[in-house]
């Protein structure tokens, strides 16, 4: 080849190498924009399933780079819930139950990574069932596992700054996640950009979120000191059946609290106060919607912020600028 025909070889190589470099080769699922997901069988018999959303802003510049903007691990609560099912379709995912775009997602501003654990949520599946995970450090082993393998398939997300976000009891499973692949990256045995994790109703100590709820509902004044005492009764219960390792009975008492909760307050969303009143007894069939709450004030909203995906992009926002 001659001097000038290496010359524009060159000069074509870097221009069609630079116009691509940063260019997406997602899949085209369900809903809009570029999607991939997967399998990764972490253990034998245990297959975990995730779906990744590149981020898809309305309007997206020209030669827009999606490993500009942050990856969002979410772990969704139960333990057992789906998050590519519900926190997706149900949340803040770009498409609602029906199928219809929403007009807000965090798809919008971020990379968004669902994963079901522990396997035997939502698409995730064991083909044996001595495979089901038994406490949370198999759940977390499980969840690295697939974080591994989701940057062996996609390496280019290894540099891209990562938060983990958990919600409920997938906060618990979040912060012992954070604590292993902190520990991994920083000893180089993982490459990846893990900046922090984000705990949405965290459900940790379940013991002292149940002791506040009484105290927090009558500070917002949605229940009055009668309803107050009524709560205080039974979460006295839970107390000592925690405390006596009887599961059970603390569970059954729990659900008495949300019933007593679900009276005295009016059917307020024990996940929202600011959202619509559901019947407690009904809300699994979506058949009763009780007008909404008067607004509470400013400095009260400003401490509820469950299920709220604004609020919660807001947050994230904050801690993606200060970090």
């Amino acid at each position: 080849m001659s001097s000038i025909g290496k010359f524009f070889f060159l000069i074509y190589f870097f221009f069609h190498i630079n116009g691509h470099m940063n260019k997406v080769e997602g899949k085209k699922g369900f809903g809009p924009g570029d999607q991939e997901w997967g399998y990764v069988t972490v253990r034998p018999s245990a297959h975990m399933f995730w779906w990744l959303y590149y981020v898809n802003p309305p309007e997206k510049p020209t030669n827009f780079d999606p490993l500009s903007k942050p990856l969002m691990v979410w772990i969704h609560g139960g333990p057992g819930g789906s998050g590519a099912g519900y926190a997706n379709f149900m949340q803040f995912g770009p498409l609602d139950i029906f199928g219809h775009r929403r007009s807000y997602t965090w798809v919008n501003d971020y990379n968004l990574l669902f994963i079901d654990n522990p396997v035997g949520s939502g698409f995730s599946y064991v083909s044996d069932e001595s495979a089901y995970a038994k406490n949370n450090t198999q759940i977390t082993n499980d969840l690295f596992k697939c974080i591994n393998k989701f940057f062996e398939i996609i390496p280019t997300f290894k540099s891209v700054p990562t938060y983990i976000v958990g919600e409920s009891y997938g906060s618990k499973m979040g912060v012992e996640l954070a604590s292993i692949w902190y520990k991994a990256q920083t000893s180089n045995s993982i490459q990846s950009n893990l900046k922090g994790v984000v705990l949405g109703v965290p459900w940790i100590s379940p013991i002292n979120s149940i002791l506040s709820w009484g105290l927090f509902l009558l500070n917002t004044g949605i229940v009055d000191t009668s309803g107050y005492d009524e709560i205080e009764a039974e979460t006295e219960i839970i107390k000592q059946a925690i405390e006596a390792g009887k599961w059970a009975e603390a569970m059954d008492a729990k659900d008495v609290v949300y019933k007593i909760i679900d009276q005295v307050s009016a059917h307020i969303s024990i996940s929202n106060i600011i959202s619509e009143r559901h019947s407690y007894e009904r809300i699994k069939n979506y058949t009763t919607t009780f007008p909404k709450p008067p607004k509470p004030a400013d400095n009260t909203t400003k401490l509820v912020v469950e299920d709220n995906p604004h609020a919660m992009n807001a947050i994230l926002q904050d801690m993606i600028s200060n970090d």
